[in-house]
């Protein structure tokens, strides 16, 4: 059996996938190494309010997803339609600003990636 997993990491795919991983990884920490405090600040409250807005949307799928397949009804669901909206309401400024601050950082990412495939 260990030598079966040996040969999955043999292949190139695998191998360059893990590659690709680290780079972006090393990537990433420069990226925010590198930018100034109140921009990194910035950048790192977005990124937790899209991270805990993500939670948010998946329990909301996972209840949904739940409720069709019961073929049930939520007790109140205007109440949890109305909750969902507003979340997602106030965390859509977070959201854009995420977006917006990392165009730059993933644009370069995939023009370097135009330039250097991996083969």
């Amino acid at each position: 059996m260990a030598k079966k997993q040996t040969q999955a990491f043999d292949s190139d795919f695998t191998r360059d996938t893990l590659i690709h991983a680290d780079q972006a990884a090393m990537d990433l920490m420069h990226d925010r190494a590198t930018r100034d405090l109140g921009e990194r600040k910035i950048l790192e409250a977005a990124h937790v309010a899209r991270i805990m807005s993500d939670q948010v949307s998946i329990a909301w799928f996972c209840a949904d997803a739940l409720r069709q397949h019961f073929r049930g009804d939520f007790s109140d669901s205007i109440k949890m339609r109305e909750a969902f909206k507003k979340f997602s309401q106030l965390s859509e400024p977070f959201h854009t600003n995420f977006s917006e601050n990392q165009r730059d950082f993933y644009a370069s990412r995939q023009d370097n990636a135009k330039q250097h495939p991996i083969k």
